[in-house]
């Protein structure tokens, strides 16, 4: 007995060494690894690439953390700083000469190297507005509005985007007209940002540059928030302020034809489009303002009660659109088709609809009845490039998801601890941190505390995300609507800590009746665990995916939570039922039975009537903001998915400006104090994502030789037929000149 003893007692050991050799054996390789991606990138940094040094200088870090690595990374993202300021006073200096063309390349090339960098983009417009060509500077002005997040640069761009596409001057306007008219624009930014009811009237939202103290509170003039109504028709009631003021305004003509389509007057919206052609004739949006007119027109030749009652249903998709209430619209359509089964228009408008929702077999269908309708050579011509595509289309669709999934789940997998049965020498096994105000040489607390998750380098979580989005774009490109892609995009774009952008991706997931879905640690009840949030009308599900420790371990929480252990990861627009997770635990939660769910810092916290539980969002690609606006207005992001998505009206969101108590605080130590809050106050975090006019450039790339059209005509249709499933804008009104100072100040 005592032999047999010894002899297991021997092979235990035996299997421990040799464990214990396999897995020095896997850190040794890692580390030659790393070394040969660390020699890469020093021969491509002296070789002047310096994006790609950097990528490899990221992936050496991911396999093990050094000290050269991310020294590396450090000196590369000096030197693109510098090389930017320097095409910047370069770009000035030929500007000054009106030397355009050659300011342009300078600031191309600055792009190249940050494409979403507010100062470049600004900076190209400029330069694009004074060579006069006006298309380059809208696209431009578009990235800059998606790039900035103050509020009164965001408004700046949003006027001179309207002086530049209608030709149109500012006004000479009194003093009161100019405090209404800036209520006006502010109601404009918030209805380009699809702001709901609900979620105006549990927090002040109108703060966007909330991240620098407002010595005087008073200095800026602020749009009353409709508690009870939609910001369509506050911006509505706004239409005889107009008129009076502005009585020959293109950008105050195209709003009020706005306004009287949203109330079912096509007659009058005609009418109005009319007048705005002739005071802007050469209008940037002449084609697709045609393009309603006929729609119109063509609505007012249907036979009563059909007129009326199709013109009603058009009147709410257009609503439902500025809501991004992209399900209601389609059913408004398909209810208008019902009426008038005949009738082009609205099958030209569902075989769009579902095309950008990625259903193209339904495309195809209303594709066919259009030209059955309308057997012109011009509709013939208009139908051809999309049944040729279709399938072409869907395939890259899924292949271009698939690559950002897998690249998405593998940095969710390891930021939760989700590599059981991997070898994992490479991953720093200690959570996450985030550091209070106060270590980033600020003005609050001292102590680190731990934000959600595993720690992951921060440089490689960024690259990775930044990959990941570059997939996602071209997929977005295809299907702006599909169901897939944006759920993959939402959770870049709150790695970006970007939570506007989320948001208008997870709006076209809930649109497919799907839950809008994000990762988090749950602290409060037993354990903490890793858990994906599943967020749909009346109820939150929690399907755990790991249980979590303070000594960097994570154990699985069931069963496998899915093929790829995520909940996955994203579901199918046909299956709107929860998923089945089989033998893992999950855990609904009624909306009902929620007492109270607040923001708290950067953490979302919820109240049952006997238990409080925590969601700490899983945030990788940098230290999560503890305290102040930047902490509240990250975590808001989270709270507002539960208002939006869940009807939790009651939820409270936390101010995102700043407190009576940290403004006294920022007076008392602002001079002391080396920490700038606006770094952690904007979004990006490092990832760069383009906006809609890239996405558009990116499909003709793409598509040109299977449409077998010219790239002009291309991307002209493409901006005519977005405007079928994305609502008109509504334009700000200019309020002063057009910029005329060059940008070299970096953010």
């Amino acid at each position: 007995m005592l032999f047999w003893g010894l002899i297991s007692s021997l092979f235990n050991f035996l299997v421990t060494a040799a464990s214990a050799n396999s897995e020095k054996d896997a850190r040794k390789e890692l580390e030659r690894e790393a070394k040969n991606l660390i020699a890469e990138a020093r021969f491509l940094e002296k070789s002047g690439d310096l994006l790609i040094a950097r990528a490899k200088y990221a992936q050496s870090e991911a396999l093990v953390e050094n000290k050269e690595a991310a020294e590396g990374v450090k000196h590369i993202d000096k030197e693109i700083h510098k090389k930017i300021e320097s095409y910047l006073a370069q770009a000035a200096k030929s500007f000054s000469g009106a030397q355009f063309g050659q300011g342009a390349n300078f600031i191309e090339q600055g792009l190249l190297l940050r494409p979403a960098e507010p100062a470049l983009l600004f900076d190209a417009a400029l330069v694009s507005s004074r060579s006069g060509d006006n298309a380059r500077t809208l696209e431009y002005l578009d990235r800059a509005s998606a790039a900035v997040y103050k509020r009164q640069d965001k408004a700046l761009i949003q006027q001179w985007y309207t002086m530049t596409a209608t030709g149109e001057s500012p006004a000479l306007l009194k003093s009161n007209e100019m405090k209404h008219l800036s209520e006006f624009n502010a109601l404009v930014a918030k209805l380009s940002e699809a702001v709901t009811p609900a979620e105006m009237r549990v927090a002040e939202i109108d703060s966007l540059d909330a991240d620098a103290p407002d010595a005087n509170p008073q200095s800026h003039s602020t749009a009353k928030s409709p508690a009870a109504d939609s910001l369509g028709n506050s911006i509505c009631g706004q239409m005889p302020l107009l008129e009076r003021i502005l009585p020959t305004s293109p950008a105050a003509l195209f709003d009020q034809a706005n306004c009287a389509e949203l109330g079912g007057h096509l007659p009058q919206a005609s009418r109005l489009l009319a007048r705005y052609l002739e005071s802007s004739p050469k209008a940037a949006d002449a084609v697709e303002t045609r393009a309603r007119i006929a729609t119109f027109q063509a609505l007012e030749a249907l036979p009563e009660p059909q007129k009326t009652q199709v013109a009603r249903h058009y009147a709410v998709s257009l609503r439902s659109l500025f809501e991004r209430k992209y399900d209601r619209a389609l059913r408004e359509l398909e209810q208008s088709e019902k009426i008038a089964p005949d009738f082009p228009p609205t099958e030209w408008r569902l075989a769009l609809f579902h095309e950008a929702m990625g259903d193209t077999k339904s495309a195809a269908e209303h594709f066919n009845r259009f030209t059955a309708l309308d057997t012109s050579e011009e509709a013939r011509q208009r139908v051809a490039p999309h049944l040729t595509a279709l399938d072409d289309w869907r395939k890259d669709y899924d292949d271009e998801v698939l690559q950002a999934e897998d690249i998405i789940a593998g940095m969710l997998q390891r930021g939760m601890g989700l590599t059981f049965a991997e070898t994992t020498a490479h991953a720093r096994s200690h959570r996450a941190m985030a550091k209070k105000e106060g270590q980033r040489g600020a003005f609050f607390h001292k102590s680190p505390i731990r934000s959600g998750g595993f720690h992951i380098p921060y440089d490689y979580a960024r690259e990775e995300f930044r990959i990941a989005a570059e997939h996602l774009q071209s997929a977005l490109a295809i299907f702006p609507l599909g169901a897939e892609a944006n759920q993959l995009m939402a959770i870049v774009s709150l790695q970006a800590n970007d939570g506007r952008t989320a948001i208008a991706n997870f709006d076209a997931v809930a649109a497919q009746n799907l839950p809008v879905s994000f990762y988090a640690e749950i602290r409060g009840e037993h354990a903490d665990t890793a858990a994906k949030c599943e967020v749909r009308p009346g109820e939150l599900r929690l399907i755990y995916l790991a249980k979590l420790d303070k000594k960097g371990n994570a154990q699985p929480a069931g069963a496998p939570a899915g093929d790829d252990s995520l909940g996955n990861l994203t579901l199918d627009p046909q299956d709107t039922e929860p998923a089945d997770m089989g033998k893992t635990e999950t855990r609904m939660i009624k909306i009902t039975d929620i007492q109270k769910l607040e923001t708290k810092g950067s953490v979302v916290v919820i109240k049952l009537a006997k238990s409080e539980i925590t969601l700490s969002p899983i945030y990788m690609t940098d230290e999560p903001p503890y305290e102040g606006p930047p902490s509240r207005r990250f975590a808001n992001t989270y709270t507002r998915m539960f208002i939006r998505y869940a009807d939790l009206e009651d939820a409270k969101l936390a101010t995102e400006g700043f407190t009576g108590w940290e403004k006294t605080k920022i007076t008392y130590h602002f001079a002391e104090s080396a920490y700038n809050i606006a770094t952690a106050a904007g979004p990006m975090g490092g990832i760069q994502i383009a906006t809609e006019a890239y996405k558009i450039s990116r499909l003709v790339q793409r598509t040109v030789s299977a449409l077998r059209v010219a790239p002009s005509e291309l991307r002209k249709r493409l901006v005519e037929e977005h405007g079928v499933f994305e609502a008109p804008a509504f334009k700000a009104i200019p309020l002063g000149p057009t910029p005329v100072e060059f940008r070299t100040a970096l953010n």
